[in-house]
């Protein structure tokens, strides 16, 4: 494989810290290359998801980039995470998401409980 001179393959994407360090690259579909680090997403909780969680506020380790279903995977395995559903409403930069979205650690996400009005 040829590498550029700071030892990444060329046209790869490097994501993170540290560009010159040596990271196991990983492979997705077709020719690029993406180096995965992980990194924190703040998480915004409401009502009775901050209640299990015990903050309104939760910096989830995940590999970034990473989707909406990945965080909430990693959301699950920390303490209070077994009380999300199986598929919580999650909104990245005020959108609600589908499971598929990526997400970035720059985004603001937030995991919004069902509420019943009257």
């Amino acid at each position: 494989m040829t590498t550029a001179p700071i030892g990444h393959p060329i046209g790869a994407v490097c994501v993170g810290e540290g560009a010159g360090e040596a990271r196991p690259p990983v492979r997705v579909a077709g020719p690029h290359v993406f180096f995965l680090r992980m990194a924190h997403v703040t998480v915004l909780l409401f009502a009775s998801y901050a209640d299990a969680f015990g903050t309104r506020a939760l910096d989830v380790p995940v590999r970034a980039p990473c989707t909406v279903a990945e965080l909430v995977d990693a959301m699950r395995t920390l303490p209070g995470g077994d009380r999300l559903p199986s598929e919580p409403l999650v909104a990245v930069n005020h959108v609600w998401c589908a499971p598929d979205t990526l997400v970035h650690t720059t985004d603001e996400v937030a995991v919004i409980p069902p509420v019943a009005g009257g």
